[in-house]
């Protein structure tokens, strides 16, 4: 038994290998959509967070696929390492982008950590939840989509117009009912 231990406990030290990431996304699998939510440019962007949903049938465009096509793509930029910490908000879902070698489970209550390596090229990357969570469950796909540096950027800034937070409600308190005796 110590034969194998000690090979075994080396490699799982290794394999949970801490590496400095380029870019840390929060990813919420929700009946039956993603939630996206960017953290690390809240000094400069603030926070930028979206859902994704799937593009009906009758929306989609020549050359989109159909049922894996979102309205929101989840954006990288190409040639980067992705940490992406996962959890559910109401049942078990599935983070599969199988071109990006990435599978980890969402659960409610629980978060997971994933790594994405991004390629250098800039592509889109295509899965779904291939977990059955519910009814709708084939209607989460995922598409990450990485881009050159320079087109991530002028994304960011366009995404902290289009996804931008209300400052008014998040800066100011607000009362929604007040205790008295």
């Amino acid at each position: 038994l110590v034969v194998v231990a000690l090979p075994s406990f080396a490699l799982l030290y290794s394999i949970d290998e801490v590496i400095n990431p380029s870019l840390t996304l929060k990813v919420i699998g929700h009946q039956w959509y993603w939630y996206y939510e960017y953290s690390d440019f809240e000094a400069s962007f603030g926070n930028i967070f979206f859902d994704s949903y799937m593009i009906p049938e009758n929306e989609i465009q020549p050359g989109q696929k159909r049922l894996l096509e979102v309205d929101n793509p989840l954006v990288v930029p190409a040639g980067s390492k992705v940490k992406v910490l996962l959890s559910g908000n109401d049942v078990m879902h599935s983070f599969f982008v199988p071109s990006l070698a990435v599978q980890e489970y969402a659960f409610p209550g629980q978060l997971n950590e994933v790594w994405m390596d991004i390629p250098d090229e800039a592509k889109s990357y295509h899965g779904q939840c291939n977990q059955i969570c519910g009814t709708y469950h084939s209607y989460m796909p995922i598409v990450v989509k990485a881009l050159p540096i320079e087109e991530y950027n002028d994304w960011l800034i366009r995404a902290k117009q289009e996804f931008a937070k209300n400052d008014f409600i998040m800066n100011n308190s607000v009362k929604l009912a007040e205790y008295k005796k």
